[in-house]
């Protein structure tokens, strides 16, 4: 006849803590955004104007806009500056 372990409290424990992480990184994964992907930005404006939108169209995108519109990721996007 074997004899089993009693049940301790050691392992409840470790066991609350292993489910309570799964659950933790379930819930951030459902959370948070799958992939969010740096963007590259091309200033053709010399305006100091800000629609809400840097668009790729000839003297659409302000350096204003382009900072404004990077700084909403936290991803290491890029600006480019057209020479006019």
């Amino acid at each position: 006849m074997t004899t089993q372990r009693p049940f301790t409290t050691s392992m409840t424990t470790s066991m609350t803590r292993r489910l309570g992480g799964a659950l933790l990184a379930l819930a951030l994964g459902l959370i948070l955004p799958a992939s969010a992907s740096a963007a590259d930005f091309v200033v053709n404006s010399n305006a100091d104007t800000s629609d809400g939108m840097c668009e790729d169209l000839p003297g659409d995108c302000t350096l204003r806009e382009a900072m404004e519109e990077a700084n909403v990721n936290t991803e290491s996007d890029t600006l480019y500056c057209l020479q006019q």
